[in-house]
């Protein structure tokens, strides 16, 4: 059915306000008395053909955008997130967030999709299947043999570059640990940056899972990332401990020394960036100690936690998807798109932003005195 004059008007207004374009500003564009274009906003007024055209010219989009709307493969969004606490208003808002990614990089150009791995689902058993496409995940990903970074910023840049698949690291409510969303055009990791490193770095494996398997779900909300309610779950999480210690390179770390002592536990934990608890279980999963061993680790968090640095590291802050906020940035260089969504992207006041953007004196005077600068 063909869209009316009322619904191109909204979807006009919509672009208008996504740019920050003012009414006259784009009236002066089309050629046409603002007050015509008003009119046609509120769909009083037919657009015209031309018209059409120049607005899709002007924000970037297609004339089909501008006549029928956004496709259905354009609006569909699957997440998947995880919470720690029963917060309500802390999951509202990192869903919100992670809309305003997709949202975002549906305007521009060069986001990032994972990539699409040749995987083997033989084993019927989740925990087993996590753990089988993980090692795959590493082997075809060439990673595995040495410990990943212990660094948040550098592991975020390894899953961009070997996974494909965009990673923002940021605050979020406490209660929230993470969010995987899986967009047209965006496979985001959304992790919050509130909870300790070692849980950064779970959730950030947990979500790439969901992203890999592609089972994310419209919104799916467990109590912990720990859960073990559904097969997906359980399969993410054996996923995360898998990725996070390779089974290879973790026996030979282990049988460099015999036994079970504080001292090479608080080796492997430093090497692996992990919490203790997901070490122990590892360690039994793969058959390097028995239940009693386990349990024997897992009692070890006084010593541990004094003799481990990382205990308490604090954060990095935040890292944002390095391809999308490239496209962004690029895309407002070039008049295709607001200071409000680039003000947005880094959560800074639209009109702080615009004069940290704006050149100081200095640099003023070293661009207008050009090749002369040089020889000061």
């Amino acid at each position: 059915m063909p869209a009316t004059n009322a619904e191109i008007g909204s979807r006009v207004r919509a672009l208008l306000e996504l740019k920050g374009m003012g009414q006259r500003e784009l009236a002066t564009f089309l050629d046409i008395d603002p007050s015509a274009l008003s009119r046609a906003l509120t769909g009083e007024r037919m657009f015209k053909a031309r018209e059409i055209a120049l607005v899709a010219e002007i924000f970037g989009v297609s004339t089909s955008a501008v006549l029928e709307g956004p496709s259905e493969t354009e609006r569909s969004v699957t997440m998947a997130a995880r919470r720690s606490l029963d917060n309500r208003t802390a999951v509202e808002m990192a869903v919100d967030r992670a809309g305003f990614y997709v949202e975002l990089a549906s305007l521009v150009d060069g986001t990032n999709r994972a990539k699409a791995f040749e995987l083997e689902l033989a084993d019927v058993v989740p925990w087993r299947q996590g753990q089988g496409v993980a090692d795959q995940v590493l082997r075809q990903c060439e990673l595995g043999r040495e410990p990943l970074p212990g660094s948040m910023h550098q592991l975020a840049a390894l899953v961009e570059e070997r996974l494909g698949i965009g990673v923002a690291l940021e605050p979020l409510e406490q209660g929230m640990d993470g969010l995987s969303v899986a967009g047209d055009r965006l496979d985001l990791a959304l992790v919050s940056t509130s909870t300790a490193t070692v849980r950064q770095r779970w959730t950030l494996a947990h979500e790439c899972a969901h992203l890999i398997l592609g089972d994310a779900e419209d919104l799916l909300v467990d109590e912990s990332v720990w859960s073990r309610k559904t097969l997906e779950e359980t399969r993410a999480n054996a996923f995360a401990a898998a990725f996070l210690m390779p089974d290879a390179l973790l026996k030979t770390e282990w049988e460099r020394e015999l036994g079970i002592t504080e001292q090479k536990v608080a080796r492997l934990l430093d090497m692996f960036h992990v919490s203790l608890d997901a070490l122990a279980f590892r360690l039994h999963n793969v058959g390097l100690v028995d239940a009693s061993g386990r349990d024997a680790i897992r009692s070890m968090h006084p010593y541990v936690s004094v003799i481990r640095n990382q205990g308490t590291r604090q954060s990095e802050g935040t890292w944002l998807p390095t391809e999308l906020t490239t496209a962004v940035v690029e895309a407002y260089g070039r008049g295709k798109l607001g200071v409000r969504w680039l003000a947005a992207l880094v959560q800074l006041d639209p009109e702080d932003l615009l004069k940290r953007l704006k050149p100081s004196d200095e640099e003023v005077e070293v661009l207008e005195c050009g090749d002369e600068s040089l020889a000061v």
